[in-house]
């Protein structure tokens, strides 16, 4: 990071859940600062209501913080974690269910 303090940078070191308040979090924020661009959540898993990881669990969790990012015209970026067996596809490692695919715009194998 860089030594020079950045005025536009901010860091929540909490959130609460989606479907539990995290839409409204966000959208107060982009209130305070409508220069607001990308909110990144690392990780993923810390924010989610439903601990069951099931293709219509995921895609509504999703679906829900794509609809907050399409209204603010914001990116948010999930980080999410891989599994450790290899497979020639990257986005087979994703844990959880193919609908975290389903319901973003994009996905990034790191």
């Amino acid at each position: 990071m860089n030594a020079e303090p950045i005025e536009n940078l901010h860091f929540a070191l909490a959130a609460d859940k989606i479907g539990a308040g995290l839409e409204e979090q966000i959208e107060a924020f982009k209130k305070e600062h409508d220069d607001l661009k990308i909110v990144v959540v690392d990780v993923m898993q810390m924010v989610r209501s439903n601990v069951e990881s099931s293709y219509g669990s995921d895609y509504a969790e999703l679906i829900a913080l794509k609809q907050v990012a399409y209204r603010l015209g914001i990116c948010i970026l999930m980080i999410h974690h891989m599994r450790k067996a290899k497979y020639d596809n990257p986005f087979n490692m994703m844990t959880g269910s193919t609908g975290i695919g389903g319901a973003t715009d994009g996905n990034f194998a790191l």
